[in-house]
């Protein structure tokens, strides 16, 4: 039989009864997910990775990510516009309060996410009320909503959540409720028993939580993702974060159910939320190594080229500056009639024969350096 822990934490609140924070989950195969996830990581962290490679897919990471993030909230702008945005080098001025979400989101992100992996402290991550009302102040500055008071509690109910979407929720209250709650999640996510948790599971708890506290009037969830993610940059976990946002937005039903599950489970278990968190993981692995896979791919497909060249002979000169030309011009496909005719190949084969320009394919394409497609020839896809 599975063992469940019974960490549960109750905190009395004036109007809204017991709130509590909970531990209790299935701790076999929450160990079980933990396993595959660090060895997993390990993989892909050990993976040969050029600086451009990594600095490409940082970028892109956090593009998305930061799209993903403010979609889950009903942020109305395409990736392709957060993209643009995000593009403009210093850009802090925002047409519309789409837009200042946005650029808040970025910056947060790099005041708080990036200052956290750079400090490389090993010690745990320790939470204060400060720290999150100064992310909640960071994400939500300058928008125009009269409602909206960065770093600041509310003193007004809530309900969150939709009937498409699990179902509602009422969180705490009144503003004392919130004060009370918060001084105590604070106190309980740098408790002993949580330090000694892995802090993966310490992120998604904090995530969690803090989100069911929902102690601002807006910007709760964009603050729980960005909290989740400084426990997990703490810890070393570079990209977990931003992987993580994508898949919450790419299975956004399932990430509301999961907390909609967790939040009327009879049994206080936390359980629906970190199968979800879980497979989240799983999936934004998968993605993770299959981009980097394809990213080091054509590096390999360089260096065999310049061994088949200078080691064991198997490949001329002009075939290797054939392939490098191919390589500079994308997904081209090709005959022998274009390398005579055609720029930029006219440099190498206008003044050879016929057989010579065929001997040369044949001789790639016996080496596997390109395939052919019905009656004409291209780089094979790792190439590319």
């Amino acid at each position: 039989m599975p063992t469940t822990a019974q960490e549960i934490h109750k905190v009395l609140t004036f109007k809204s009864g017991n709130f509590v924070f909970s531990r209790r989950f299935d701790q076999d195969n929450i160990a079980t997910e933990l396993k595959v996830f660090h060895a997993c990581y390990d993989i892909i962290a050990s993976l040969p990775t050029p600086p451009h490679l990594a600095a490409f897919l940082d970028a892109d990471l956090i593009r998305k990510s930061i799209f993903s993030t403010a979609a889950l909230e009903g942020n109305p702008l395409d990736e392709k516009a957060v993209g643009a945005l995000l593009e403009k080098e210093g850009s802090t001025t925002a047409a519309n309060d789409f837009e200042r979400e946005i650029l808040n989101l970025k910056a947060t992100h790099d005041k708080f996410i990036l200052a956290t992996n750079k400090a490389k402290n090993a010690k745990p991550f320790l939470l204060s009320e400060g720290i999150i009302k100064a992310v909640h102040a960071a994400i939500t500055i300058g928008v125009n909503d009269a409602s909206i008071s960065p770093g600041l509690y509310r003193n007004t109910p809530v309900q969150v959540g939709n009937p498409e979407h699990g179902g509602t929720y009422v969180p705490p209250k009144i503003l004392e409720d919130i004060k009370t709650l918060m001084a105590a999640f604070v106190d309980w996510i740098n408790g002993e028993a949580l330090l000694l948790t892995d802090p993966v599971i310490r992120a998604a708890l904090a995530h969690y939580h803090l989100a069911k506290i929902h102690p601002f009037r807006d910007g709760n969830g964009r603050t729980a993702r960005m909290i989740e993610a400084m426990i997990l940059a703490a810890a070393g976990y570079r990209h977990i974060p931003s992987i993580l946002w994508n898949a919450y937005y790419r299975d956004i039903h399932d990430y509301y159910i999961a907390f909609s599950k967790s939040e009327h489970s009879t049994d206080d278990s936390v359980q629906p939320f970190l199968d979800f968190y879980c497979r989240s993981l799983r999936a934004g692995l998968e993605e993770l190594r299959e981009r980097l896979v394809a990213g080091v791919k054509p590096l390999l497909y360089r260096d065999y080229v310049a061994y088949l060249k200078n080691q064991t002979r198997e490949i001329s000169p002009r075939q290797h500056q054939l392939i490098e030309l191919l390589l500079a011009a994308g997904d081209t496909a090709f005959d022998s009639h274009d390398l005579r005719q055609t720029s930029p190949f006219t440099l190498l084969y206008r003044q050879v024969s016929d057989k010579t320009i065929r001997r040369d394919i044949k001789n790639l394409e016996r080496l596997g350096l390109i395939c052919k497609t019905g009656t004409r020839y291209r780089l094979i896809d790792d190439a590319r």
